[in-house]
């Protein structure tokens, strides 16, 4: 039987000669031509509701097509429609700052009675500023993304030897990244870019900047940190710095830059009053958009060059930073 599966976007454009995407079992589009041919019973609106259809077709949004057994669980269908889209739009971030969301996916099964199901899962993203606003991606953002995605997904402890052919199956794909399902698993069986990943998530989700920012710095403690003895935020800010910097002024920058957002976290987190003079409307916002940055080039740089050296053992990883700052040779 035929079945159908919309999930609406919002925050996101896309490029005007980019407005049909496929990924996965899904195409990323946008307009009312699908929705008018797929979804015109009068039934599935009133179901669903004229409010979420037409918030549904003014942005784009993830539309599948399929065929399916009888037996088919629809509700499953649904949860790793949800899973797949959410987890392609929180890696949208890995290439430009964004508030993109997709909460809400609805399956439409004419056959069976015209029954829908729909499942939410509320990711309430913002940018790097704690606002909204649209960002315009491109095709070739969008599958730069997925491939950071798809590389992602090779270091999850959740998902050990999947190739590329199952993983753009949605049917095929265990339990994500980015997503509930994946929160279910223990987080001390997990890895530390999988650590990393589930904080960024956390920050992104946070609607507060000082938050923000102190949750980027557990991204860092995840990535950076190992068993040895020492003052850990010299320690992680001088791992960043070498491990990112390419000069001596750009290390020295990096290094400033992390110390920076550990004083705002230690005040933020102890309850202490932040001075207005030091962190206000105009400081706060620029703090937020270096270390965001900073952020995105580091994990980046983890996921896609270095996966081997962050998923060691503490012992392992430790002698590799120890090599990166002082064998210079």
């Amino acid at each position: 039987m035929q079945a159908y599966r919309i999930c609406g976007i919002e925050g996101l454009k896309l490029k005007e000669n980019d407005r049909s995407i496929i990924y996965a079992d899904f195409i990323l589009t946008e307009g009312r031509d699908i929705v008018s041919n797929c979804f015109s019973d009068p039934a599935f609106s009133k179901i669903i509701g004229s409010y979420n259809l037409k918030r549904i077709v003014s942005n784009p949004y993830f539309f599948s097509t399929d065929q399916y057994q009888e037996n088919t669980d629809f509700f499953e269908v649904t949860n790793k429609g949800i899973s797949m889209t959410q987890e392609l739009i929180t890696f949208l971030w890995f290439v430009k700052d964004n508030s993109c969301n997709a909460s809400k996916i609805f399956t439409y099964v004419p056959e069976l009675n015209g029954s829908v199901v729909s499942i939410e899962k509320p990711t309430n993203f913002s940018n790097c500023h704690a606002s909204y606003s649209d960002v315009e991606f491109s095709s070739e953002e969008i599958l730069k993304a997925a491939e950071i995605l798809y590389t992602a997904h090779q270091l999850s402890s959740a998902n050990k030897h999947v190739d590329i052919n199952s993983f753009f199956k949605v049917n095929k794909v265990n339990a994500g990244l980015a997503t509930s399902p994946a929160l279910q698993i223990k987080y001390s069986l997990r890895n530390r870019v999988e650590r990393a990943i589930l904080f960024l998530i956390t920050a992104r989700a946070a609607g507060f900047i000082p938050m923000k920012i102190a949750l980027y710095m557990n991204i860092l403690e995840c990535l950076f940190s190992d068993t040895s003895q020492g003052d850990i935020i010299h320690k992680i800010s001088e791992r960043v710095a070498f491990y990112i910097g390419e000069s001596f002024n750009e290390r020295i920058g990096i290094f400033k830059k992390i110390k920076e957002a550990y004083v705002l976290r230690s005040k933020y987190f102890h309850g202490q009053k932040l001075d207005h003079k030091i962190y206000n409307d105009v400081t706060l916002p620029e703090l937020a958009t270096d270390i965001d940055n900073l952020m995105r080039s580091v994990l980046i740089k983890v996921i896609m060059v270095n996966h081997k050296e962050f998923t060691a053992s503490d012992e392992n990883i430790g002698i590799w930073f120890n090599k990166m700052i002082f064998d210079r040779n």
